[in-house]
């Protein structure tokens, strides 16, 4: 019993470590209701699959966007606190994209910071997932202090990060997402 718990549980865990899930760019918009609630919208452009030592996953990789992130919860779990969470996927310009919205009701749940009521609103590029800097309506403190700062008199944060060039090691998942969508069309 031992043994095939520890099999089991091994390849579970070869199956979560190896996904080959990439995303060209993230877009953020966290809207403030109060100085730590309100509600947020997360795009993510163009969906792809990295392919796996030269193999191409991504009939697995586009099971995996079904499954754990539009149908599962690994979206709640990243962002615990978060609620009213409402997911699409969609095709645009070529690429599937999808977008997650939701409410919340602290700065923690969004991996947002501010010191006081006076501080801007802080965020650690670091902190998500190998993002890169794009942009902000805010001010971005450079490689040597990736965060960016905004100003709580926007009552807005909006944030664009990238994360995975496409290449010939990735394969995008539109034609996965067009099929799926077929056969999911009533």
């Amino acid at each position: 019993m031992k043994k095939f718990l520890f099999a089991s549980l091994l390849s579970v865990s070869i199956l979560i470590l190896s996904s080959c899930l990439g995303v060209e760019t993230k877009e953020y918009e966290y809207t403030f209701k109060t100085e730590h609630s309100g509600t947020g919208v997360i795009t993510f452009t163009n969906i792809m699959s990295k392919k796996d030592s030269d193999k191409d996953v991504s009939m697995k990789d586009f099971a995996e966007v079904i499954t754990d992130y539009y149908e599962g919860d690994r979206l709640e779990r990243d962002m615990p606190g978060i609620r009213n969470v409402k997911k699409e996927l969609f095709e645009k310009n070529g690429v599937l994209c999808g977008k997650i919205t939701f409410d919340f009701d602290s700065l923690e749940s969004i991996k947002v910071f501010s010191y006081d009521k006076n501080s801007p609103y802080m965020i650690n590029i670091n902190r998500l997932n190998s993002e890169e800097y794009v942009s902000s309506n805010g001010t971005y403190g450079g490689a040597d202090m990736p965060i960016c700062f905004v100003d709580k008199a926007k009552k807005k944060i909006i944030m664009k990060t990238s994360m995975t060039k496409p290449d010939e090691s990735t394969i995008g998942l539109v034609e996965d997402y067009r099929m799926w969508k077929k056969r999911n069309t009533k």
